[in-house]
């Protein structure tokens, strides 16, 4: 039987649901537009609504589009769709996964192509004062000509009037929260703190391939150690470049910790980069070199 939503979109294919069905994931068709975009649905339709409010004010081509929000059924479930632009070359997780199995083609500019897009769109919402607190490889896609972005903003994501007060619980996928994270039991705090943790963590993968903290044998406690400790592995090869972006991120200390994605941007090991991207400069494109001639260069010849 076929999948109705509504007047404007044609389901083509399931890409993921959740076991108790309260969350999913499709492709459909937008019939007016006559293009392919994501549908993501939730059965709380609070959160999902709250994720549309806050994803609708931004704009920025390091942030997933979201286009509309909307309510339908599926198979007597009442669900909150969010429809968003869809990301051909799926998440950082799985790409990652794919490098990994050949990782001696792969470089560090290709790292940076990554990075440099991802700390950009980071740096947008920390400019808005949104703090994502869920930052991880699958939270953030990669679409044509190696466009990255920054999605999957939850109702975990919050806007501004952000304090430092505690929260009753702890939000965020446990292997990407920082020490001081680890250790409470009392809750959360809300600082930019902790997602420059996690952002250290993703440049860590994406330069190296793995996990900076992931045991040998995956046991978990002794990966929540290495993270408490902030006992990183020393990657066979270190990529300087990217390694000096971890080195801010991934202190223990949350007050010695680059204080904000905005800040990291502005580092020296990456500034030019994004500085060619806010002047339009393809992804594909970018000038490597971190002399500001070179840079400069590039950008005339846009």
């Amino acid at each position: 039987m076929a999948i109705e939503i509504n007047e404007k979109y044609n389901f083509l294919r399931n890409i993921r649901e959740s076991n108790d069905q309260t969350k999913l994931f499709w492709i459909v068709e937008d019939i007016y537009e006559r293009k392919q975009v994501c549908l993501k649905g939730l059965v709380n339709a609070k959160d999902a609504e709250e994720e549309f409010k806050i994803m609708k004010t931004l704009d920025h081509r390091n942030i997933l589009k979201v286009f509309e929000g909307f309510s339908f059924s599926n198979e007597d479930i009442r669900y909150f769709a969010i429809t968003m632009e869809f990301m051909t070359a799926g998440d950082l997780g799985s790409f990652i996964e794919r490098k990994a199995e050949n990782p001696e083609n792969w470089a560090e500019n290709q790292a940076l192509q990554i990075i440099c897009q991802f700390v950009n769109g980071i740096s947008y919402i920390h400019s808005k004062e949104i703090l994502h607190r869920d930052i991880k490889p699958s939270n953030v896609f990669i679409g044509e000509r190696m466009r990255v972005v920054v999605g999957d903003f939850d109702d975990e994501a919050v806007a501004s009037g952000m304090t430092t007060t505690n929260l009753l619980e702890i939000v965020g996928t446990e292997y990407y929260l920082p020490p001081e994270v680890i250790n409470r039991n009392k809750g959360d705090q809300l600082t930019f703190a902790r997602d420059i943790w996690a952002m250290g963590v993703v440049i860590y993968q994406t330069a190296y391939l793995t996990h900076p903290f992931l045991d040998k044998n995956e046991e978990h406690i002794k990966t929540l150690f290495n993270i408490y400790e902030a006992n990183q592995h020393e990657p066979e090869t270190i990529f300087s470049r990217c390694q000096d972006l971890i080195d801010v991120c991934l202190r223990k200390d949350q007050l010695q910790r680059v204080e904000n994605a905005s800040l990291l941007a502005k580092n020296a090991r990456i500034s030019g980069l994004i500085e060619q991207l806010e002047f339009g400069v393809d992804q594909e494109t970018l000038e490597y070199s971190e002399e500001a001639v070179d840079v400069v260069r590039r950008i005339n010849q846009h």
